[in-house]
């Protein structure tokens, strides 16, 4: 269990990362304050709830409103991942962690309590290393969840995952087909890279998928997604 002390540490480091994330798609930070034994962090109001909420109460979003979300969330992604000074990883990408607008028309990313700066990760070789901690499984890479060396584009499949999410209402591996499975069952097959697109989706969602779902050697970023994928290139924000 995390103590008091190390759970305000972590808190800060959340707030040292976020107060430096300025981005129209990510929320934005105001301030902190104490209350007694509590640490408190003012933030953003997102009156529309998260993109997960949304999805549980009303289902699947149509596809061209995942487009759209989709290019807004690369966009914030493509933000923290070029940062000249100290790039950040997000590592917890997800419906719950998309908040939306009073209108439900655009989204932001929050929740930046497991992110990393890549300067800390930093090998001698000038590759990444885990942390002990990993995001909820359904939504991670197969190289986190492998205790492997990751890098920026590990977000890139969480993103791949989110977008199946709002696809389909449900995180990957929870559609009735799959139902059956246990959660080791579905980590396994996430860790083998078992995961493809879902049979509803269009043929421009799938391809789009398969880039996000790919080996992480051959996984694009955020940038180049935008610039060349059609799933998301020819919107406007």
């Amino acid at each position: 269990m995390m103590s008091t002390f190390n759970r305000k540490q972590k808190a800060e480091q959340e707030v040292k990362i976020l107060s430096a994330l300025k981005h129209r798609f990510i929320v934005e930070f105001h301030h902190t304050d104490q209350a007694h034994d509590t640490f408190l962090i003012f933030m953003e109001c997102m009156e529309g709830g998260s993109v997960a909420n949304r999805l549980k109460d009303k289902g699947p979003l149509k596809e061209p409103v995942v487009q759209k979300f989709t290019r807004q969330l690369l966009d914030a992604v493509a933000f923290m991942h070029n940062i000249p000074t100290n790039p950040v990883i997000h590592k917890d990408i997800k419906g719950a962690n998309v908040l939306l607008d009073k209108l439900q028309k655009n989204i932001k990313l929050t929740d930046f309590g497991l992110c990393t700066e890549m300067n800390t990760l930093k090998t001698a070789t000038g590759g990444f290393v885990t942390k002990n901690n990993v995001a909820s499984f359904l939504w991670t890479s197969p190289e986190m969840l492998n205790n492997k060396r990751f890098g920026r584009n590990t977000d890139i499949w969480s993103v791949g995952c989110t977008v199946i999410e709002m696809l389909t209402s449900k995180p990957p591996l929870m559609d009735p087909e799959n139902q059956h499975l246990i959660d080791g069952q579905r980590m396994y097959m996430i860790a083998h890279r078992e995961l493809k697109p879902p049979d509803s989706c269009s043929s421009l969602a799938c391809r789009f998928l398969e880039r996000c779902l790919s080996d992480s050697e051959e996984r694009p970023s955020a940038s180049e997604l935008l610039k060349t994928d059609d799933f998301v290139k020819f919107l406007s924000d």
